[in-house]
């Protein structure tokens, strides 16, 4: 295989920044400016929802995340290395080598079975990704669906094999355009505990949203409005849900120190939201204030 455009590495937590990114457009009105001074970025093993109406200027972010747009301002940074300027084949060979794409209609190719969808970004390359895709497949609960095509699969199948074929390249960060879209909640919610587990092994993950399930299985979700980016609110309520906690449960019990108990696993995920050490033992903190990051 080549070498890498960009060079990662286990010591680089941040494999993809959006730094001052503004991104206009000229219309018959002026300028439509769909991103204004955007600052992101997703570390590895997180998951960021981006939320905000439509025309917020979701889509043209995820664009940008994705190199398939150049940001009029501001400069787009790949493990910390300039990625704005880069020529088309460069583009190219880095997304493919860092990024991968779940989209909301799934795109997959009617004529080909799962395995084969799942290696279709490898096809111009010299390895043979045939056992990666059926182990990916396998992994995401389709072992026994590795030659269907996709008339054959339901909604929640398809997702998963497109999940699947956004690993084969086993990239650092996954772009998710609203993955539970087309899905019932039940089905969204077993393909989000998918993205979960995929960033519990370092990928970063963005997924753009509409849906207020996703944000029970982020890390942090920031809001876009008319091109501005902020920080939401975090939410207790989801964190305390995705951890097996009601919620009274969260307002009347006191953390235990079992790494096994909820209150625990609770205190671990409410943790990568806040500058706010706690001891689970003494049920005391350190003095700190909470603050959301």
């Amino acid at each position: 295989m080549s070498k890498r455009i960009f060079e990662t590495s286990t010591a680089q937590e941040t494999p993809i920044e959006l730094d001052e990114v503004t991104k206009s457009y000229a219309s018959g009105m002026g300028q439509v400016i769909a991103l204004d001074s955007v600052d992101f970025h997703v570390d590895a093993g997180e998951v960021v929802a981006v939320i905000g109406p439509s025309g917020s200027g979701k889509s043209t972010m995820l664009n940008m995340l994705g190199l398939l747009d150049e940001p009029t301002e501001g400069q787009i940074l790949l493990h910390g290395d300039p990625a704005t300027g880069l020529s088309p084949a460069e583009k190219t060979t880095a997304r493919r080598e860092t990024i991968g794409f779940v989209f909301q209609d799934f795109h997959l190719i009617p004529t080909l079975t799962a395995v084969g969808n799942v290696r279709l970004p490898t096809a111009f390359l010299p390895d043979d990704a045939t056992a990666r895709a059926e182990d990916l497949l396998t992994r995401v609960g389709l072992g026994d669906r590795l030659r269907h095509t996709p008339d054959e699969l339901s909604g929640g199948q398809k997702q998963r094999v497109a999940i699947a074929r956004s690993l084969i390249n086993e990239p650092d960060v996954l772009l998710a355009d609203e993955p539970t879209g087309n899905l019932d909640s039940e089905t969204g919610a077993a393909v989000l505990e998918e993205i979960r587990a995929i960033a519990d092994e370092g990928v970063g993950v963005v997924a753009v949203t509409h849906d207020d399930l996703v944000r029970e299985y982020t890390d942090r979700t920031v809001e876009l409005v008319d091109g501005v980016l902020t920080d939401a609110t975090w939410d207790t309520r989801a964190a305390a849900t995705r951890c097996g906690l009601s919620w009274s449960e969260h307002l009347s019990s006191a953390c235990a120190s079992s790494a096994r108990s909820p209150w625990y696993r609770y205190w671990r995920l409410c943790s990568r939201h806040t500058r706010h050490a706690w001891n689970s033992t003494s049920g005391r903190s350190d003095g700190r204030a909470w603050r959301v990051r």
